[in-house]
């Protein structure tokens, strides 16, 4: 007999909490669009929350973000309707986080749906690094597992497709997305709403008419497909959790078992890798011994492994087949081209390998930024952060990674109380700087000449430039006029030398290059 509704709910938000007072997370984001299922999480995880906390445990903050996407005239009031919920739920306004996207027109061609759910994740995440909250929460639930693994059944997905929705993702370095809901039925929050309401009588969640949209291939599964099949089969839903569970066990065994068998692998070797396209490499020998099913599951994971969540196309492997064979034969160039930016080769020396190449063309880029501050850079997948280091000890000097040379991180010295404003950008004609030991300026397209710099990474490298003065070329040199001093004259007091100057920081943080963490 299944447990009541208010004890599957309330278990689920009790596990999660203990486990995020356990690592001590200070805040957690939640995503509210006002329904009836995120509803149900927010009340939910407000009231254990305070029960946890009149027990004595450290309970995060509670964060909830919506983020009206425009796409129907009514979406304003929606938003409007979500704050006062939220209000209702306890959240004070410090706690809200609302936006709205400036044009709806801007979606990609992939879809509504697919565009509607990449921009919720991004602001998600935005909200959580600005809240510095490491964990975001959704109420994903059964139902919403069943029907993501019967539209990927639908369009042919593989074992990876089927694995459905994961509890936990890996939005980005410093942001996990929590599904706590996954394994309750939509019954069951529909009952616990009405718990809730014997305790907020007046409670009642918003209802999102572009849901029933019956020209989004996911409304038509919810309304349509899966009540049928339930009606003729009791049961079906769950037949496909249970899919999904099995998928995901499967996968991560095989995923293991070839990652061994194939020496899967990340292509590097300079330290500006970094900056270009990625890789992915196995061994030739050991991709011909498999058979040909897993063959064709082996590509599939190295798409996987450069963020793309379908395989490859039927007619590209059977074109990479039919060039292993003759190159078997005569030693013959294997090149394929498998979509999405996405190539196939075989790479002779120093051992045989196939390799999976993605290609992603230089763009130009220019972020502006108040400092101390971060932006995100997509172009390189990374985002860069700088403002003033905060030193452990008032006595140590700068520790010495500051003056390396390092691709990611550097030192920099500025004038006591500055607040520069920040620019980072790709490079341009005429660019100039003075690098460190320099008696005056150079261009910055023969410095990176004489260091060396792989040409495919130069329109790449993100350059920072402080109130309008380039000053760092990631792991190439600063500028002399942000040279960094290992250690200051010993006549000169702490208290002089710091109205003099301060130390900052520079600091490129990698972030997901896999763009799979928003397919589900």
């Amino acid at each position: 007999m299944s447990a009541p509704p208010e004890t599957a709910v309330s278990s689920a938000v009790l596990s999660l909490l203990r486990t995020l007072s356990q690592r001590s997370t200070t805040a957690v984001v939640v995503a509210f669009s006002g329904g009836p299922d995120s509803t149900v999480l927010l009340w939910a995880l407000r009231r254990a929350a305070l029960q946890l906390r009149d027990r004595g445990d450290v309970m995060p903050r509670l964060v909830a973000a919506h983020l009206d996407h425009g796409l129907d005239a009514g979406s304003k009031d929606r938003a409007y309707g979500a704050r006062r919920l939220a209000e209702q739920l306890g959240l004070s306004s410090r706690d809200l986080r609302f936006d709205r996207l400036p044009e709806a027109a801007s979606r990609a061609a992939r879809g509504v749906e697919d565009w509607a759910r990449r921009r919720r994740y991004e602001f998600l995440v935005r909200i959580a690094e600005e809240e510095s909250a490491r964990v975001v929460v959704t109420a994903h639930h059964a139902a919403d597992q069943a029907e993501t693994v019967a539209l990927r059944l639908l369009y042919g997905s593989g074992l990876n497709g089927l694995a459905g929705i994961r509890p936990r993702l890996s939005l980005s370095d410093r942001v996990e997305l929590v599904r706590p809901f996954l394994a309750i039925s939509k019954e069951e929050i529909t009952e616990a709403v009405e718990v809730a309401r014997g305790y907020l009588p007046h409670l009642t969640p918003l209802h999102d008419p572009t849901n029933l949209d019956a020209a989004q291939p996911r409304s038509r599964v919810r309304h349509h497909l899966l009540p049928r099949l339930e009606s003729q089969d009791p049961g079906s839903v769950d037949v496909l959790q249970r899919v999904a569970r099995a998928a995901r066990r499967f996968g991560r065994r095989l995923d293991n078992r070839l990652d061994q068998d194939l020496k899967v692998r990340r292509e590097s070797g300079s330290p500006f890798d970094f900056f270009l396209p990625p890789t992915c490499a196995v061994s030739l020998d050991a991709f011909l011994g498999l058979p040909n099913e897993l063959r064709r599951y082996a590509l599939a994971l190295l798409h996987s492994r450069l963020g793309r969540p379908f395989p490859p196309p039927e007619a590209a492997v059977a074109e990479l087949e039919r060039q292993l064979d003759v190159y078997k034969v005569r030693d013959a160039d294997v090149g394929v081209d498998c979509g999405g930016g996405l190539r196939w080769f075989v790479r002779p020396t120093p051992a045989p390998s196939l390799v999976l190449e993605r290609r992603i063309p230089s763009q130009a880029f220019t972020y502006t930024f108040e400092t101390p501050g971060a932006t995100d850079v997509p172009e390189i997948f990374a985002s860069l952060q700088c403002g003033p280091f905060e030193e452990k000890s008032s006595d140590s000097p700068p520790p010495s990674w500051m003056f390396h040379g390092e691709v990611l991180r550097t030192g920099l010295c500025l004038p006591a109380g500055a607040r520069p404003v920040a620019t980072v950008r790709s490079r341009r004609p005429g660019d100039r700087l003075r690098p460190l030991g320099a008696s005056g300026s150079r261009r910055l397209k023969d410095v990176l000449i004489d260091r060396r710099v792989p040409r495919a990474v130069r329109d790449r490298i993100p350059l920072l430039f402080l109130d309008g003065i380039l000053a760092w070329v990631p792991g190439v040199t600063v500028d002399e006029r942000f040279r960094l001093e290992r250690r200051q004259p010993v006549s000169q007091s702490r208290t002089e030398r710091a109205r003099r100057s301060q130390v900052w920081t520079a600091e490129i943080h990698r972030a997901a290059r896999n763009e799979n963490r928003y397919e589900d």
